[in-house]
């Protein structure tokens, strides 16, 4: 009488079809907890019960959560791998054996059931990490080795970003011979790991001599056309992995950079030629080629007045405890968090982590590195709206608050965990008071505590928060190791700096323009409401989630390419057609929240702070037009 069903494990909803979910068993097969110490430890991976709104087959039970993800094609099992295992790579869903198993065999030298596929975000994003042992006196050259090895993971979907070759029995393994991916994340994360090879893609400015960029920015005509070609090439194959020789004529998207790696290759590009490089100059199908005539044009002119020159970037940590105005969305977020239609409201980034065995007390310490660390983490913003930074000598302490769940009973538990979940996320902190984020621990069992994360964006963003989490992991991982040096300038210094460039002409000049243009710039979409938004009290915004399967988005991926589209773009002009369709098809705005650092400084990518931007999108097509052409 053994039951089996494939749940959604984030939403616990059966999934439909063939669709891979987790798989829940339920029947007297299945034990009540674990047998230790001559008495049952009962979890609730064995009690688990469906979403209260979820429609269950057969008779309402309880089930065990098995851990494994699978899906049932007619009438038979499949088992596809294990949850804790599944790599997450700019939203795409794989498995460590897609790598694994993708290189066996390719070389001699590689060692059998002896790789790891791991994923690190690095603060900027997700990054495959590869690691296998090798034997060393069949090795010869390590180069083509991971030459060989970059190719045959780059046909899985995704391009490593670091490759280590380890000697023989590197790669941890259990008793009965499976490889502990866990065990080989943390080590790497810690620096544990003695290589005899590695490689890593190398897409950071860091790495080009100052003098070099120096020579770049001042170079003219030909010589400026081919230092520009070696810089594009250079950086596109870092994005791609590949060898530094990339097609010249293939459009840059069909080479297979995502929007994501558009924007971060407009930013380094910004950096190395000292001048604003645009997305929409990389938006377009153009191949390297033509990308470097359009970046070569860039050159600031050789004679201009010196008060029309942009300010320089002067970094004043002696002042960095001095006041400071907020930043241009930093503001719009102050000033919603007071009353009136919409108002009363912060914008939060809430998370929530589950963790085994964790170390609270390290962990707080390895946090409290980071309020030290971080400027941001010690903002306030006072009532004449101006920020300011705690000394970090005279912050007082934080302590992780811990709530203690082990008695409570699995409805009691839900509905205790549903109630902090709706406080946390809606909270609104008092700005003028230290800190301006909340974290919580909860004992769920003996061994398992889940992390609550609430964090008051108006002192960092979307990349700086995965930059936190990443340094967080980091000290928490390996405390006795220091984190990287960080530059000696911070989010205090970019925001005055972006202040002193909207004082100069060229700013003044495109105000001048977009006020121009204001009579003719449409408003929100007209969309039908269910209520007039003067008529709520307390906005609650909430988060609407859809899964596509991973099949028919590879598909979708693969057709945008062929027409000179991402993904992105393609979803993007997906919503603006629903939205025509439900606003009359009258001209629209939409804002494009971005996270752009300005362009001072190679190392400003290590800074936390809330650099949100907003680019405002028109939408109008007086006539129907080509799908594609609406996406680009």
């Amino acid at each position: 009488d053994t039951r089996i069903l494939i749940v959604d494990p984030e939403t616990r909803r059966p999934c439909a079809g063939e669709r891979i979910g987790e798989i829940w068993i339920a029947g007297t097969t299945v034990a009540p907890g674990y047998w230790s110490a001559g008495s049952i430890v009962v979890d609730e991976r064995f009690a688990a019960t469906l979403a209260a709104d979820a429609t269950e087959p057969g008779a309402p039970g309880r089930w065990l959560r098995s851990g494994d993800l699978g899906f049932v094609r007619d009438g038979q099992l499949f088992v596809t791998g294990r949850i804790k295992d599944l790599l997450i790579v700019r939203g795409e869903n794989y498995y460590p054996q897609d790598f694994e198993w993708a290189v066996q065999d390719r070389h001699e030298a590689l060692r059998p059931n002896a790789a790891a596929a791991i994923v690190v975000d690095d603060g900027v994003g997700e990054r495959l990490v590869f690691m296998t042992e090798v034997y060393p006196e069949r090795l010869g050259d390590p180069r083509a080795l991971i030459a060989a090895l970059r190719a045959e993971l780059g046909a899985v979907g995704v391009q490593p970003a670091t490759i280590l070759l380890l000697g023989p029995r590197a790669v941890a393994k259990t008793s009965s011979g499976k490889v502990q991916r866990g065990r080989m994340k943390a080590r790497f994360l810690a620096g544990e790991i003695e290589a005899l090879a590695r490689w890593d893609v190398d897409a950071d400015l860091r790495k080009i001599d100052a003098e070099a960029l120096a020579a770049l920015r001042a170079s003219r005509g030909p010589q400026r056309l081919l230092a520009v070609d070696r810089l594009l090439a250079a950086l596109i194959a870092a994005k791609l992995g590949a060898d530094d020789e990339v097609g010249a004529t293939a459009p840059l998207i069909e080479l297979g950079l995502d929007s994501l790696a558009m924007v971060e290759l407009g930013e380094q590009l910004s950096l190395a030629l000292g001048v604003r490089v645009e997305l929409a100059s990389l938006a377009a199908p153009r191949s390297r080629a033509e990308l470097v005539a359009v970046l070569a044009a860039l050159e600031p002119p050789e004679d201009h007045d010196d008060a029309d020159a942009a300010p320089v970037f002067t970094p004043a940590p002696a002042d960095r405890l001095a006041p400071f105005p907020l930043h241009g969305i930093q503001r719009a977020y102050w000033v919603g968090r007071a009353g009136g239609v919409l108002g009363g409201v912060s914008c939060h980034s809430y998370h929530e982590f589950d963790g085994v065995d964790l170390d609270l007390p390290r962990l707080e310490r390895a946090w409290q590195r980071l309020i030290a660390r971080h400027d941001a983490l010690r903002l306030v913003v006072d009532e004449d709206g101006l920020q300011r930074v705690l000394d970090p000598e005279s912050a007082p302490a934080y302590a992780i608050a811990v709530d203690d769940l082990r008695e409570l009973g699995d409805g009691a538990r839900e509905a205790w965990l549903e109630q902090l979940r709706r406080r946390m996320s809606h909270r609104v902190l008092p700005a003028e008071r230290w800190p301006l984020f909340e974290i919580r621990a909860l004992r769920l069992d003996e061994r398992r505590t889940r992390l609550c994360f609430s964090l008051d964006l108006l002192i960092a963003d979307g990349s700086s928060l995965a930059l936190l989490f990443a340094e967080w992991r980091r000290a928490y991982a390996a405390p006795e190791r220091a984190l990287p040096a960080l530059p000696d300038f911070g989010f205090r210094d970019c925001v005055l700096h972006e202040a002193a460039l909207q004082r100069s002409p060229a700013y003044a000049e495109a105000l001048a323009w977009w006020q121009e243009q204001r009579p003719e710039i449409a408003g929100a979409p007209a969309l039908p409401l269910a209520r007039a938004p003067e008529e709520l009290t307390r906005p609650r915004f909430v988060r609407r989630r859809q899964v596509i399967p991973a099949r028919r988005w590879a598909a979708l991926g693969e057709h945008a390419r062929r027409h000179g589209l991402t993904p992105t773009m393609v979803v993007a002009a997906a919503f603006v057609e629903i939205l025509e369709a439900w606003s009359g098809a009258q001209p629209f705005l939409l804002n494009l929240t971005s996270f752009r650092r300005p362009p001072v400084d190679p190392r400003v990518d290590a800074i936390v702070g809330d650099f949100t931007t907003m680019a405002f999108l028109r939408c109008d097509r007086a006539e129907p037009g080509a799908f594609d052409a609406l996406a680009r």
